[in-house]
């Protein structure tokens, strides 16, 4: 199984709605674990704007996720929300798995 397989898999069973609130250490992992897979993207800025006019869903996902973790740099409260709220779960099934 490829890391990035391994990853969607993981943080689609732990952040299954509903989802208990995740602890700091958790969340670290999970942005840690992200960025470890060297997926995010750089572009994130310009990128955002394109949001709904590519088909390439795990793309727009991997946009939306490197802006919300860009900002929650300071603070984890935006991933904890966006944890508890599903949209990560969302964002994950829109990964494709290898």
């Amino acid at each position: 199984m490829s890391p990035k397989t391994a990853f969607i898999l993981k943080y689609r069973e732990l952040f299954k709605p509903p989802c208990p609130v995740q602890s700091e250490e958790a969340i670290e992992e999970f942005t840690n674990d992200f960025y470890n897979l060297n997926i995010n993207d750089t572009l994130y800025i310009e990128n955002i704007d394109k949001i709904g006019t590519s088909i390439d869903k795990e793309a727009q996902a991997i946009t939306i996720m490197t802006y919300i973790f860009k900002g929650a740099r300071f603070s984890q409260v935006l991933i904890r929300s966006c944890i508890h709220s599903g949209k990560i779960y969302n964002l994950l099934l829109l990964f494709d798995i290898e």
